[in-house]
């Protein structure tokens, strides 16, 4: 019996080609797209160490610091949930019912609340 290959039918998964392409010593062009150099290569989906909940933490820490006027009236950590919850699809922090997964978002912002002394939080100054 006679093999033939129809190249017309063929795939091949993106993922598995660039392996492919990796150990034949090409790791740039279209099968690598330029990569964001302000942004660590590990919050990257594609990174082989990626860890969805610590991109969450990063990102969400990173979120409310660069605007602290998120965190007016409400604790750090509450702020991130909140972030976190907005942001649950990006980070498979969704159950199969399609609500976000309260415990794991409670995780991350354990992870990510830089506030760990608890209490309320203070009233804001006018």
């Amino acid at each position: 019996m006679q093999h033939s290959l129809d190249i017309e039918l063929t795939t091949i998964k993106v993922k598995d080609l660039r392996v492919w392409l990796s150990k034949r010593g090409i790791k740039t062009g279209f099968f690598f797209p330029a990569i964001d150099s302000t942004r660590p290569d590990y919050l990257d989906s594609q990174h082989p160490n990626y860890s969805p909940k610590l991109a969450a933490a990063i990102e969400a820490w990173s979120a409310v610091i660069e605007n602290p006027e998120l965190t007016k009236a409400k604790s750090v950590k509450q702020t991130i949930m909140v972030w976190l919850r907005s942001n649950a699809a990006r980070f498979g922090l969704i159950k199969d019912d399609g609500n976000p997964n309260e415990s794991g978002i409670e995780e991350v912002a354990k992870v990510a609340n830089w506030e760990t002394k608890g209490g309320a939080p203070k009233t804001p100054e006018s």
